[in-house]
C-alpha cells in the first residue's frame, strides 16, 4: 500500500478520493494553509461557476502541497478548475505530460487576481 502524502505544515493526511482531487488534505483547524486554501476554494467556486472550466496560475500554497505530493511542477504549470457542486483543481500540464490545448487561456487580468495569496 502507498503511503498517504502529509500538509507540510500540520501533517493532515491527503484524500486522494476526495471529489476535489487529489489536492484535498485533512487539515486541522490552525493549518496556515487551511485557511489558504480554503480562501482559494471559495474564489475558485466563484470562478468556475461563471465558466465551465477557469485555468489559473498555481498559488504558493498550491505549489507547498504539490510539492508533499512528490509532484514535478513547473513555473509554468497551470490550475485548471472545474465546478460539479465541488470545486475541483488539476494541474495543467499533469507532471510528464503536454499542456492541455483545449483548456481554456488564463488571463492577463485573472492570473494577476489568483496569483497572490490570500491573506
Amino acid at each position: 500500500m502507498t503511503a498517504l502524502a502529509v500538509c507540510p505544515t500540520c501533517s493532515g493526511r491527503q484524500m486522494p478520493n476526495h471529489p476535489a482531487g487529489g489536492f484535498a488534505f485533512e487539515h486541522t483547524n490552525e493549518c496556515t494553509l487551511r485557511r489558504h486554501e480554503d480562501a482559494r476554494a471559495v474564489s475558485d467556486a466563484d470562478l468556475a461557476r461563471h465558466f465551465v472550466a477557469a485555468r489559473r496560475p498555481m498559488t504558493q500554497s498550491e505549489r507547498t502541497l504539490a510539492a508533499a505530493l512528490n509532484l514535478d511542477v513547473t513555473a509554468d504549470t497551470l490550475v485548471i478548475v472545474t465546478w460539479a457542486g465541488v470545486v475541483r483543481r488539476v494541474l495543467d500540464p499533469l507532471p510528464g505530460t503536454t499542456p492541455t490545448p483545449t483548456a481554456p487561456p488564463a488571463s492577463p487580468a485573472l492570473a494577476a487576481a489568483t496569483t497572490q495569496e490570500p491573506r
